[in-house]
């Protein structure tokens, strides 16, 4: 019998690993390209991103205006922020085969990191999610070359910086930056990395002011941050009577909504008040505020707003604790939008069990000129202006089957940010490569449930929240099980240790 002759698997050069990796990524970036050409880039926030609005920070205005003067059509930045999301994926596969070297690692790896068609989906319209999600990448992909040899904290330091510019929440890196330091970098140089982080944070958090007033000629700014943390309150009971109009007419519009929600099975509450977080706050409360008080747009309401919630917070704390706490861990588990099952069980509910209604008031002046001239611009039909009727129908076409391998690679990750941090001490003894994989899988998840923790805070979890998290959530459980699989290797080394000298002359196979 002749014996089967068992071919090696074929190695890869570098080179040929780096081409194959690049194919994949230019590959994933053309075909989203052409799924979403046909996608009306303008959601209801374009237009505040569009031309500048002093609720939102300078990253990504700036990143639009870039594309406004460069090209003459600001359109052009979806094609654009599409490649740039692609090469920042390449970059952290990259850096994750110099890393592991083992090509197999590396393509399966690169392979998830390209799967999420949601990343796609979303990158396809005039928001933050696709430049916050290659900002993370590209902190990610640094984070991994700095495991072997600490270095280029500059290069750490202004990633973040830049992130946080585009998106508020992404502040959390600058955690993860100066936990890698002090954990990784030698004693006498740990003082300098955490100074270059702090810097980085305050300028940062310093670029929006000074940019509104060399654009808009005012420092002023206002925050979203008012809008988010009101819907929370929206579904808690006030104690005491509301103080004022404004206050009064707020409760007037939840209450009836809350009543119906807390009359439905509890498993769809969740979802119930998610799909009246809209209608309430954009179609009702801030219209009608904005023209009680001869406001032109809903950023001039932020202020009134504001007030609203933190006294609605202070009237009922433990409910608005109590609604962060579920967020988050909806958003740790993925648990953020219906699957088709769950459509069918809400929609089945609110045929049987008539919802009330919430008036839909038109946007204010300012607004809708914003929202008219961003849909010129883009020569395509405007967003976010409230239409006259909307009713309550919940939307889900993905079966929970399809999900269920995200939202367990989600709660893996969350759990292993955890776990990195909580036994962080216990791999101080070991060697320093085996050590900073280690700390930056402690950084990754740091930065990770900062990045959850902050969205908690102020909104009610949206798919589109965790976008920019899906490159912490796939290089966590990899890179851990990497420091993992070289601390028992070390570990085996000192233990088999020889007690002669190893012939120089041995080559290993």
């Amino acid at each position: 019998m002749n014996a089967r002759v068992v071919r090696p698997l074929p190695r890869f050069s570098e080179r040929q690993v780096f081409i194959l990796l690049s194919c994949l990524s230019v590959g994933a970036a053309f075909v989203a390209l052409w799924m979403t050409s046909s996608i009306n880039p303008l959601r209801g926030d374009s237009a505040e991103y569009l031309y500048f609005d002093p609720s939102r920070t300078v990253g990504y205005p700036a990143f639009l205006s870039l594309f406004r003067l460069a090209t003459g059509h600001v359109a052009l930045a979806v094609p654009a922020q599409i490649l740039l999301l692609a090469t920042s994926l390449l970059l952290l596969s990259w850096s994750f085969h110099r890393l592991v070297r083992r090509p197999a690692y590396t393509i399966a790896f690169q392979l998830l990191i390209l799967a999420n068609a949601g990343m796609w989906f979303t990158a396809a319209f005039l928001m933050t999610e696709a430049l916050s999600t290659a900002l993370v990448a590209l902190w990610c992909a640094q984070l991994l070359r700095m495991v072997r040899k600490p270095r280029s904290y500059r290069l750490l330091v202004a990633i973040s910086c830049v992130a946080t510019m585009v998106r508020p929440s992404l502040l959390a890196l600058f955690f993860g930056t100066a936990l890698f330091a002090l954990v990784a970098e030698p004693a006498r140089s740990r003082a300098r990395a955490i100074t270059m982080t702090v810097a980085g944070f305050v300028a940062a958090w310093s670029a929006t002011a000074i940019a509104q007033l060399i654009v808009h000629g005012s420092a002023h700014t206002t925050s979203p941050l008012a809008r988010g943390v009101l819907q929370h309150t929206l579904y808690c009971d006030p104690q005491t009577v509301p103080s004022n109009a404004d206050s009064d007419f707020v409760e007037r519009s939840a209450e009836p909504v809350r009543r119906y929600i807390d009359s439905a099975p509890a498993e769809m509450r969740e979802q119930l008040r998610r799909e009246y977080s809209t209608p309430l706050r954009f179609g009702l409360i801030i219209p009608v505020l904005g023209r009680r008080h001869h406001l032109e747009t809903r950023s001039d309401v932020d202020p009134y707003l504001a007030r609203i919630a933190r006294e609605r917070m202070i009237d009922n704390p433990a409910c608005y604790a109590k609604s962060v706490g579920n967020e988050y861990l909806r958003l740790a588990v993925f648990d953020t939008d219906p699957t088709a099952e769950d459509a069918r069980r809400v929609n089945a509910f609110v045929k049987s069990h008539p919802p009330p209604e919430v008036p839909q008031i038109p946007v204010l002046a300012g607004d809708d000129r914003l929202a008219r001239a961003a849909a010129s611009e883009v020569r395509n039909a405007p967003a976010g202006l409230n239409p006259l009727h909307e009713e309550l129908k919940v939307v889900g076409n993905i079966p929970l089957g399809a999900l269920l391998p995200f939202r367990v690679l989600h709660a893996v990750a969350a759990l292993i940010g955890l776990l990195s941090l909580l036994l962080l001490p216990l791999w101080q003894r070991l060697g320093r490569e085996a050590r900073n994989g280690f700390a930056a899988a402690a950084a990754m998840g740091v930065s990770l449930h900062g990045i959850l923790a902050i969205t908690a805070i102020v909104e009610i979890g949206f798919y589109r929240y965790l976008v920019p998290c899906w490159p912490l959530v796939c290089t966590l459980p990899v890179l851990a099980a990497v420091a993992v699989r070289r601390a028992s290797g070390a570990q085996r080394m000192v233990q088999h240790e020889p007690d002669f000298p190893p012939n120089p002359m041995d080559v290993p196979t």
